[in-house]
């Protein structure tokens, strides 16, 4: 089984390169593996980062360049180049966790009806972490904890894009990515991955949380800032919203469907 790993990144070198460590210090000596780091059209040292870790490791690890801007432009771009039959995908601002890659294809290979497998984040606050950032509020700062078993997630409970996996069967099978949701550039529109997921939950694809695989999300201080914290609910509610409405018009595509169907 050949792996993809995907790490998409915008005009972060420095905290790509720290990313990249925390992934190869795991070794992974038991799994075969391709690395794909997705330059989205970085106009920082990205490049030149990226080709230190080409010349150190090889043609294990690949560099896709996307022009489009946006995190789904960027994981689509990396779904067409992808050799692997397994496609899991993280962020440039995560730590990973002892032993992540080999936990998240434990799931995958023991348990071959599950489609999509998501694992756990855990924020990691740089500075002190703000008295009125609560409990609450840690699954905005990408927090996903559903304890100590794998268990079944069903829409709306769902893997989040820092740590989450696919069979590449389902990118042959569904689409991909909506560009018109994700990160880009300067935004914080979100909800792509709420789309996927509910895409396939809707169509009976299997999904699972692992607790052994890790990641660790890194928050700067200037995501603990109030003003950034208030942008990021401005613009949680418009995805939302965009979100639902293409979601709802889905819904009543594939029902037209199915009523000339039959």
């Amino acid at each position: 089984m050949l792996v993809t790993v995907v790490i998409c990144t915008y005009n972060r070198a420095d905290i790509l390169r720290e990313c990249l460590d925390s992934f190869f210090a795991g070794g992974h000596t038991t799994v075969s593996y391709e690395l794909i780091i997705v330059d989205n059209n970085s106009v920082d040292h990205t490049a030149n980062t990226i080709q230190e870790y080409i010349t150190r490791f090889g043609k294990r690890v690949r560099y896709v360049f996307e022009p489009n801007q946006g995190a789904s432009a960027a994981r689509n771009a990396a779904i067409k180049q992808a050799k692997g039959d397994i496609l899991l995908f993280s962020e440039d601002d995560v730590y990973f966790g002892d032993h992540w890659l080999e936990a998240m294809i434990e799931v995958f290979s023991g348990m071959p009806g599950v489609d999509s497998v998501g694992g756990r984040i855990i924020p990691v606050f740089e500075g002190d972490r703000p008295e009125y950032i609560t409990d609450d509020l840690l699954p905005m700062f990408g927090k996903l904890d559903l304890g100590n078993d794998i268990v079944d997630l069903e829409y709306p409970r769902m893997p989040y894009g820092g740590n989450m996996g696919f069979r590449a069967s389902v990118f042959r099978e569904m689409p991909a990515f909506d560009t018109r949701l994700g990160r880009s550039g300067g935004s914080l529109l979100a909800d792509e991955e709420d789309a996927m997921f509910y895409t396939l939950s809707t169509n009976g694809y299997r999904m699972v949380y692992c607790p052994r695989a890790v990641v660790y999300h890194r928050i700067g201080p200037d995501r603990t800032d109030p003003d950034y914290i208030l942008r990021r609910f401005y613009w949680q509610g418009r995805s939302r919203v965009l979100s639902d409405r293409l979601i709802r018009r889905h819904t009543w595509r594939n029902m037209l469907a199915n009523l000339k169907a039959n």
